[in-house]
Formats: structure tokens, sequence, C-alpha cells
């Protein structure tokens, strides 16, 4: 008996393409082929995007029924924050820059995604309706006749076989591949040239203590009494000039940070490149107080999920020299794709974590992310801030909290 035909073909495994067949799995009964031209759908490579508004966030968490897997492993947006530069201030600190934003929550929640652990959880879900979802992965060769009043035909390659497919519904979810588009001569030119760059680093970005104050004047400030004590790092932050602006996001562990620009304003030609682009990095990093202190004395190693194309560039500047363990960046021209400094599963949390370079000799460790945690387990001391520390104070472990690193050179003499 040969295989039921498909209701619904869908062109392209990514998020676009997810979404819908969740959306039609959940509230119709057709059956959907999916077709995906790469090896693979679920991918680490880093995925812009990020940011949801309220309509994406009100459609993934209860059109799609993901809103309990969102609020457990995505962060809750503080809305869009806008800052600007002002006339009559030095523009040192993060207080002195003009911003517009909402400051309540909004009572239709958004989300700041990881893209690629998203994906992952969607298409996790479609796979379990194995009735009415099939999936092929590194179809090529994709051929579409579009029938007019009748049954659209699908032909594709596996390999070496060919396979055909009739249906009623083709939707195309390719992204910029736009493959329906291009066969059926629609695609139409863009009037707005705007460009983007983006990488992620280790950890939360807080940009409210890019500032000289100390940790009470934060705490403190007058401005309180008007915009509350919610955390500003969990909004979308935009620090914008005429014709770009430079945003920073947070994921459960990293932050997004990109820059989208005017093509007019500021070339791709000139932030197209992990040298260019490391270079605008150098004129805007700072290292928290202590480090170059702790450095000299301590000799630490860095171990991040982070890049070497990143981190030693900041510490020649600094002309610091340690050993660093972290990943590798292969720049593309939509971003730069992780390549990973190890794969090794732990045994103990189940991920590839830093622990497996720290085996050995007993260690001081110091974090404050996600990625921190199974290290720091494993420490002999451990000195931890944000969300490392509320984490370990959960869990019940002991650990030291700094807020910078003179605690650490304080505390360890």
């Amino acid at each position: 008996m040969s295989e039921p035909q498909p209701d619904v073909v869908i062109l392209g495994g990514g998020l676009a393409g997810q979404n819908l067949a969740r959306h039609l799995l959940l509230d119709t009964d057709k059956r959907i082929l999916m077709l995906e031209k790469r090896d693979e759908i679920h991918s680490f490579h880093q995925k812009v995007g990020e940011s949801s508004v309220q309509l994406a966030g009100h459609y993934f968490g209860k059109v799609l029924g993901l809103e309990s897997y969102l609020l457990h492993e995505h962060f809750m947006k503080y809305n869009l924050r806008f800052y600007f530069r002002s006339g009559a201030r030095k523009n040192d600190n993060f207080e002195d820059y003009g911003h517009i934003s909402i400051r309540p929550f909004s009572n239709v929640p958004s989300y700041q995604l990881n893209r690629n652990t998203l994906e992952a959880e969607i298409f996790r879900r479609n796979q379990e309706e194995k009735d009415r979802f099939t999936v092929e992965i590194g179809a090529t060769d994709l051929d579409v006749e579009i029938v007019p009043d009748g049954l659209h035909r699908i032909q594709y390659r596996m390999g070496t076989e060919t396979r055909q497919a009739e249906a009623t519904w083709v939707l195309d979810a390719s992204g910029r591949n736009r493959f329906l588009a291009r066969k059926l001569g629609l695609r139409k030119p863009m009037a707005i040239h705007n460009n983007t760059f983006f990488w992620w680093v280790e950890g939360t970005v807080d940009i409210e203590k890019l500032t000289s104050r100390s940790r009470q004047e934060i705490r403190l400030k007058r401005e309180r009494g008007t915009l509350g004590h919610l955390p500003v790092f969990l909004a979308t932050n935009h620090f914008c000039v005429e014709g770009l602006w430079f945003w920073v996001i947070p994921l459960q562990g990293k932050t997004s940070l990109g820059l989208v620009y005017d093509s007019k304003v500021l070339r791709h030609g000139d932030i197209n490149s992990v040298e260019k682009a490391t270079a605008w990095v150098l004129e805007h990093v700072t290292l928290r107080p202590g480090f170059r202190e702790l450095a000299r004395r301590h000799r630490p190693a860095i171990v991040s999920s982070g890049f070497h194309e990143l981190i030693e560039p900041v510490l020649r500047r600094e002309q610091i020299m340690l050993e660093v363990l972290a990943n590798s960046i292969d720049p593309t021209p939509g971003g730069w794709i992780v390549k990973w400094r190890d794969e090794t599963v732990c045994d103990t949390c189940g991920e590839a974590c830093k622990r497996g370079v720290l085996a050995g000799e007993p260690y001081v460790y110091a974090g404050d992310g996600y990625s921190d945690r199974c290290a720091a387990l494993a420490a002999e001391r451990v000195f931890a801030r944000d969300g490392l520390a509320l984490w370990l104070d959960a869990e019940g472990v002991a650990f030291e909290p700094f807020d910078d690193f003179h605690d650490i050179l304080a505390a360890l003499g």
C-alpha cells in the first residue's frame, strides 16, 4: 500500500516552516510533508531574530501552546528601549543618555528568544505527530509545478532516489532563498538597503553597570522613583545614532549584540569581517574593575563560551597575557558561526560545558552565567555574581559573592 499523499507541503524547515507545521498540527487534521535542503534542521549555528514583539509572543505562547516552555527557558522581554546621546552631557555613563521606553510590562507577554533552542523545541514537538508530520532532510533538486484548480506537483531527490508528491497546498518557508518567488518571477527589489552584523557574548550584559556610580548609588538613584526597579537588561535595548543602532538582547546564559545600519551611513565593507568588527568592539569594551590586578597577581586562565577573536584583542589592548580557552568563529555574510572548542558531552550536566577542560588539579572559579554552573560545582572555591549566584543559592551550594575583581583580590589575599 502506498503512503498517503500530504495535504500540505512546506518548503523549508526553519522557524517559519516549523511554526506553520505546529499550527496546522494543533488546529487541523492536515497531513504535512516538510522538505529541507540542509543536512540537519536542529543547528547550533547562531540565528538572529531573538527579540519578539507582543504579536509574536501571543502567537508562540497561546496559538502554538509554548507559553510554559517560554517562561521556563527564555526571558520575558521588558519592552523596547531606545537610547540617544545627550548634547548637554559627556555621555561617559549610562545615565547620561536620554531614552524612550514604556515602563510597565505589557499585559501581552513577549520574549527574548534563543532561536536555536526555540526551533529545536518546536521541531521536537512536531516530530511527535508521526502519523501526520513527515520531514525529508537533505532534499535536493526541488521542482514545484503549480496547478490552478488542482493538486500541485512536487518532485525532489533524496540521495539517488527521485520522489514525487501531490498536495492541495505548497507553502514557501525557504526564507531568503524565496524558492517560489524566484520560480514564479515574483521577486521585487527592496527600496531600503539596510544591513546587520551580530554576535553573541557569554553572560549578561547589564547596561545599568556601564557607569562610574557605586552599587549603592545605582540602587538608590533618584530616577528609581519614576523608572522603578525592573531590570533594564531584560529589555531589547537600542543605542541609536542617525542611521544605525546597536542592540543588546539578553538570552539565557548569553547576550546578543548587533549593529543594524543604513548602508548609506555605514558601509557593510567597514564592518563585515572579524577584524573590522573587533576593531569596532575595542572602541567600546571595558574590563570590569580589578581584572588587570587579578591577572598580574594570580595569572588565571580564562574559560569562556565566547570567542578568541573578541577576547584576545581586548587582552592585548590592556597588555594582559593569559591562557584563553574559548570558542572560535567562522565569519559569514550574515553573521558569525560558532566553531565550538569542545562538543564532548559532560557526564554530570549532559551538555558540552566548561568542566572538562578544568579536570585535574583543584581550582578556584569565578563566574556569572549559565555556562559557569557545572564548572562551579566542581571548584574548590567559587566566586559568583548575577545569574550564577542566583542559581547556586537556589541549589544550596556555597559561594562567595563578588561585584568586581577587587572583591576577589581581597578575598584571595
